[in-house]
């Protein structure tokens, strides 16, 4: 096994995307049930709690970021722990977990927080960091968000802004899918704690619940911010067309009038002033005449 520590009494074991032998290798180690090791070697695998005489094996997907396409993923963990023992497999290597790893390798603890060393409170600690993950990603999302809408009202409404408005509506619908079954799951995992455990750990499990409404309450308000976003940006897109479509007619009125006497003038029929030595230079200046005076009028009526 790879990045194992040992905290007092508790073993730590940490994998990254194992192999199926290594997988085999811990289930002939630990005697685990049949169940379990076929839990371990399939892939996305929905949350979930499942509960043994003095073990618990729990899977969830906490989410990670890439930062090539700038989007988010689930980083699947499967966590074995009892009485002396904490067995964690990633899909992807975290390096949040190895840094808590590194953290409590030396800790010292005091006679009355031997609870502290215990693989359920190292499961709440896990936990807990991850959140804190989760919790700034949502910060710099917000802030993310804030540049793009100052982009939007400097109506930078390009490809490149209708891109980040897109991807940031993608990655808060996956946050709130891959962040919603934690609810559910602490709360088992808080029942599930109190039976097999001897130190009462709920305040620590309330602090999550804590943790886990913030970052709910964030993906909400941030939810709403993006959509609001994306209206925006239509609504902003719409004005522009509008506008556009406004020039292009008004600049094929002014070619209609210049068409329109031009055409006349083409006829093979006698016209006023067609022996005129000025006829050109007349018929000219008369086209731009009835151009002011239509440009006169639209203006007249705030149609500019």
């Amino acid at each position: 096994m790879k990045d194992s520590i040992k905290i007092k009494s508790t073993n730590w074991h940490y994998i990254s995307n194992p192999s199926k032998d290594e997988i085999e290798r811990i289930s002939e180690t630990y005697d685990l049930h049949e169940i379990i090791v076929s839990d371990l070697l399939e892939k996305n695998i929905q949350d979930k709690i499942d509960i043994y005489d003095d073990l618990l094996f729990i899977v969830c997907h906490f989410p990670k970021y890439n930062t090539v396409s700038k989007t988010y993923y689930a980083n699947e963990f499967k966590i074995i722990l009892w009485k002396n023992f904490l067995i964690m497999i990633s899909a992807t290597q975290s390096r949040k977990v190895q840094k808590l790893q590194d953290d409590l390798e030396n800790i010292k603890i005091a006679n009355d927080e031997k609870y502290k060393i215990s693989p359920y409170y190292l499961l709440y600690r896990f936990w807990d960091i991850m959140f804190d993950k989760v919790i700034k990603h949502m910060n710099k999302f917000n802030n993310d968000l804030i540049s793009i809408e100052e982009s939007i009202y400097e109506w930078e409404l390009n490809k490149t802004t209708l891109t980040q408005v897109v991807q940031k509506k993608r990655n808060i619908a996956f946050l709130r899918h891959n962040i919603t079954p934690h609810e559910e799951l602490l709360e088992e995992l808080q029942n599930a704690t109190k039976q097999i455990f001897e130190w009462e750990l709920d305040v620590y499990f309330e602090d999550l619940i804590t943790k886990l409404d913030k970052i709910q309450s964030s993906i909400s308000i941030s939810t709403w911010n993006v959509n609001s976003l994306m209206d925006t940006y239509n609504w902003l897109l719409n004005i522009r067309t509008n506008m556009t479509i406004k020039v292009l007619t008004i600049f094929t009125v002014f070619l209609w009038l210049g068409s329109m006497i031009s055409s006349m003038y083409g006829m093979n029929i006698s016209l006023p002033l067609q022996d005129h030595p000025y006829s050109f230079i007349m018929v000219i200046w008369l086209i731009i005449l009835l151009m002011v005076v239509v440009y006169i009028w639209l203006k007249y009526f705030d149609l500019l």
